[in-house]
């Protein structure tokens, strides 16, 4: 299946590739697609399944991504779009290979990547699409996951001191859960000059708390097409989406959508209650700080930081550089609700 799908690698390399993935248990060969070789193939052989980049958004753990983003790639809704990835995201695919060779040469350990798409014997919808394997001193033996991650410098306290991000413990956990491997390490290049690495034991927990999420959200969601609720995750799209002005006012008849609103109401009134004591108490710190940059309590530091925002005269740049207004000034459209 390997050689049909890719001829351009060798009988030496795909004889060494079987060998290490007949070690792995619970699961089997899916596909040999890759994004290397063709990415519009890879995307629609993910769609087949659950990745460990989604596990996280299904379970509702992402800040990128929600259950219905997820649910509507699976389900096609996007098929007209081609997929745009971002820059930090086209680096991070330009690097891996980089970053994990200066990490095996820096730790003297061995790994291999397989370019293949895994699926779990019993549950062909849990996926694993995996970054690469370490190995024993033999070059033979699978001891454990590896998975790439690069970021800019402002994630280095993340990194350095932790916790690190849980959507990507979610995802290499996944990854051991699906093979039955063992363990996981992380490596992360931070700025493109730090180099982090950390290896954790898989957790059973954890992984049963993720089958247990794509199980519902693959059997109920994707095969029967009912569509996952809206999330924080969602509301930048909905917000961008048009509206007709010239529709009348709708009729909802549903009372479950009052109840969203009773709901939302209630909690909008409790958060400008709590806002009002917290901006009283922010205040009185304020005030306890003086002119003083740096201050210390028994059990407590507090620091002023001193920031800058700048600021235009709209009107008169406008009025006195129209040109420059024009070039400079643009305006995007967005929505909000007014609920009462």
């Amino acid at each position: 299946m390997i050689k049909a799908g890719r001829p351009d690698v060798s009988d030496d390399i795909i004889t060494k590739w079987c060998h290490c993935l007949g070690q792995l248990k619970g699961c089997h060969l899916y596909s040999v697609a890759s994004p290397e070789k063709d990415q519009d193939d890879w995307l629609k052989q993910r769609r087949a399944g659950i990745g460990g980049s989604e596990v996280a958004a299904i379970m509702g753990e992402s800040k990128w991504q929600s259950p219905r983003q997820v649910w509507m790639n699976k389900i096609g809704m996007f098929d007209d779009k081609p997929p745009q990835q971002s820059e930090a995201a086209r680096w991070g695919n330009l690097l891996e290979t980089t970053v994990a060779k200066e990490w095996s040469q820096r730790n003297n350990v061995p790994y291999i990547h397989i370019p293949v798409i895994l699926v779990d014997d019993e549950k062909p919808w849990l996926m694993a699409n995996i970054d690469g394997f370490t190995l024993a001193d033999d070059e033979l033996t699978i001891t454990g996951i590896l998975e790439i991650k690069t970021t800019s410098a402002y994630n280095d306290d993340i990194w350095s001191m932790g916790p690190l991000p849980f959507h990507y413990l979610c995802q290499t956990n996944w990854y051991c859960g699906i093979t039955r491997v063992p363990q996981y390490t992380i490596v992360c290049l931070v700025g493109g000059q730090k180099l982090y690495h950390y290896t954790m034991p898989a957790d059973t927990a954890l992984f049963a708390k993720e089958v247990e999420a794509a199980d519902n959200f693959w059997l109920e969601n994707v095969q029967k097409g009912i569509e996952p609720k809206a999330t924080e995750q969602d509301l930048e799209a909905i917000k961008e989406e048009p509206t007709d002005e010239t529709l009348p006012a709708l009729v909802i008849t549903d009372d479950s959508v009052d109840k969203l609103i009773e709901a939302y109401i209630n909690l909008r009134q409790q958060e400008s209650k709590i806002k009002k004591v917290k901006n009283d108490l922010y205040a009185q710190l304020m005030l306890a700080m003086g002119q003083n940059v740096d201050a210390v309590t028994t059990d407590h530091t507090m620091h002023m930081k001193q920031s800058v925002r700048r600021n235009c005269l709209w009107d008169v740049l406008k009025q006195k550089y129209p040109a420059a207004y024009e070039e400079c000034v643009f305006t995007t459209q967005s929505k909000s609700l007014d609920i009462k």
